[in-house]
């Protein structure tokens, strides 16, 4: 199953009420392949492609739905929302 990881820096963040997808403190996504939640956050410090910061995430999701092009890698928030 794929798990979809979105990144913040909280203390970069907008106040809750003003924030938007990929303003203030937005680090990125990720999406991998993994068991469970957090295998999936190894998965993504295995890959170096964890930027730190917390962590919220979607999932378990099929494998159908993401093709390989957007896995294992860090999505900026132009390439997030255009999923």
């Amino acid at each position: 199953m794929l798990w979809w990881l979105s990144f913040v820096d909280s203390d970069k963040s907008d106040p809750p009420g003003e924030q938007v997808p990929g303003g203030g403190g937005f680090l990125g996504v990720v999406i991998v392949e993994a068991t469970d939640e957090v295998s999936a956050v190894q998965r993504a410090w295995e890959l170096k492609i964890n930027p730190g910061g917390q962590v919220g995430i979607i999932g378990p999701i099929p494998q159908d739905v993401y093709g390989p092009l957007v896995r294992n890698r860090l999505l900026t928030a132009k390439e997030a929302q255009a999923l």
